[in-house]
């Protein structure tokens, strides 16, 4: 008899006006219970990509001296990009993942999606 896991993130389209910030949270559960993200080794981190080239165009984490995602004890990542950040990505679509490193070295995406960046001016 077979056997299939499927860890699969969920799809999330985020669509933001270039020169604008963007704040969002992501409560990490495991059974249906918060995590503490707060010992040491627990990492988010966001990395947007060009979908033509798969470079990376914007990369933030909440490791480092100023990390621009926060952890608490709730299983809360909170998210913030600026608005210099969103200037500096060209307006169209891009591919985006949100990424948990645990303790223990494993990772998971929890979630991804297109990553739209809207002209100011439309």
């Amino acid at each position: 008899m077979a056997t299939s896991i499927d860890i699969i993130p969920a799809t999330v389209p985020i669509s933001v006006t270039s020169g604008n910030s963007i704040e969002f949270t992501t409560t990490i559960t495991i059974d249906s219970v918060a995590v503490d993200l707060t010992p040491v080794g627990n990492v988010v981190a966001l990395v947007i990509e060009s979908t033509t080239t798969g470079d990376n165009l914007l990369a933030i984490s909440s490791a480092g001296g100023s990390p621009q995602i926060t952890l608490n004890a709730s299983g809360v990542a909170s998210v913030s990009i600026t608005a210099a950040q969103t200037t500096a990505l060209a307006v169209g679509s891009h591919f985006y993942a949100l990424k948990w490193t645990r303790p223990t070295g494993a990772v998971r995406t929890l979630h991804s999606g297109t990553f739209t960046v809207l002209n100011p001016n439309s």
